[in-house]
């Protein structure tokens, strides 16, 4: 995965990261918001996940930043 990511926030149990490959300028990095408390979300601002049912490489990205080498039952259809 040729995806990078840098953390933007943390709040609690819940970061916002930037996320993109280099060959985008740093202003055009996607934000996705992860949040481990119990029970494991992650957002992506395009909200493709939530409207269409895609899991979404930038996700992807940052559950393999995060050490979570297994999808989420949550996100299996």
């Amino acid at each position: 995965m040729t995806m990078f990511s840098e953390e933007l926030e943390h709040e609690g149990s819940r970061i916002i990261f930037l996320v993109s490959d280099f060959s985008k300028s740093k202003d055009k990095w996607e934000k996705v918001s992860y949040e481990n408390c119990g029970e494991l979300h992650v957002f992506y601002n395009c909200a493709l996940f939530e409207t269409e049912e895609i899991l979404y490489r930038h996700i992807l990205c940052i559950l393999w930043r995060n050490h979570i080498t297994h999808i989420p039952k949550s996100y299996i259809l």
